[in-house]
């Protein structure tokens, strides 16, 4: 898969292709295979990827080290919002890494999140599923389910499976 160079040496996979009010349509198309009226009625959360946009980005970012080895970073500005996310280098150049794939652009990346704008970025050298605080039944289900969108979008996230710029 070619990354897309739009302009300025931005390059970007995944979701990143796709016109900003189409992304959240194109995330929520993907939906989780053991989501059943059962797990409606529990009320769990993870009915389609999006929840890992808004909702459980830490689940999502941590199946992403878990896979690659990403490191995982965490924006938060202490009144409630917050976004869990990977960075990786290639050749020196930083790119950010989440459900919606992989820019070289923090001002694409940080789009989504404009409260988080100029918030530092903290780095986490070691995190484990129980550490979050999440609903404590829940948080294998979603683990699982980021697995699945992973590995259904590869592309997306995988460093080997994307053509950079001068290879």
């Amino acid at each position: 898969m070619k990354m897309n160079n739009k302009n300025n040496n931005i390059f970007h996979t995944g979701f990143y292709n796709e016109f900003i009010w189409n992304m959240r349509k194109k995330i929520e198309e993907i939906e989780n295979p053991d989501y059943t009226t059962e797990l409606n009625d529990l009320e769990c959360p993870y009915e389609d990827a999006y929840i890992f946009l808004h909702g459980i980005c830490n689940i999502f970012a941590l199946c992403l080290h878990d896979k690659y080895g990403y490191e995982i970073c965490e924006l938060n500005n202490g009144k409630g919002t917050c976004h869990y996310f990977c960075i990786d280098y290639y050749k020196g150049v930083k790119r950010y890494i989440d459900v919606r794939g992989i820019t070289t652009s923090y001002e694409e990346f940080i789009n989504e999140f404009p409260s988080l704008k100029n918030i530092d970025i903290k780095y986490h050298k070691k995190i484990n599923l129980l550490d979050f605080e999440d609903d404590e039944k829940w948080k294998n289900a979603g683990y699982k389910f980021a697995e699945y969108v992973i590995k259904e979008k590869e592309k997306f996230y995988c460093p080997q499976e994307i053509i950079w710029p001068n290879n």
